[in-house]
């Protein structure tokens, strides 16, 4: 038994290692076709998830013109208005769109609630995630240097 519980745990504690290999052309995707943390960039067919275009590289770029490093953060969406909110009634309109983990939640939670807000509005696109340069940078390094 020991032995066994010894295999298991050896394979868990190897088995990383074995998944963090990429091919060089698929290290290439990384900041072309794909975000530098592996995320699509283009938006999905119906539009409803915009392209991501580089995120919000500076408060200016989120309106903010006027922060200065140590303040706190500004949010760039404070004055968005919720599209519905989905609810336990109202579940089956929106069941295409919620993932089975949601629709459990509403399930085992008759009072849980998704506030839903809009992914574009203009001036800024809700795709708006990015990271500092050297997070970038260490990604992509990490995925060129990994090995099966």
């Amino acid at each position: 038994m020991k032995t066994l519980i010894r295999l298991a745990a050896a394979g868990l504690l190897f088995a990383p290692a074995a998944w963090g290999a990429v091919s060089p052309e698929e290290a290439a995707r990384l900041g072309a076709e794909l975000t530098p943390l592996g995320a699509e960039k283009a938006a999905n067919a119906d539009g409803s998830i915009p392209a991501w275009n580089g995120g919000l590289k500076s408060p200016s770029d989120a309106g903010f013109p006027s922060y200065h490093s140590g303040d706190h953060y500004p949010d760039p969406y404070a004055n968005d208005k919720p599209l519905f909110t989905i609810t336990a009634a109202n579940l089956g309109q929106y069941a295409a769109k919620v993932t089975e983990g949601h629709k459990a939640l509403f399930k085992t939670y008759p009072d849980y609630r998704m506030v839903v807000y809009p992914r574009i509005a203009a001036p800024r696109p809700r795709s708006a995630c990015t990271r500092p340069r050297g997070v970038t940078r260490l990604r992509r390094s990490s995925v060129r240097e990994a090995t099966a």
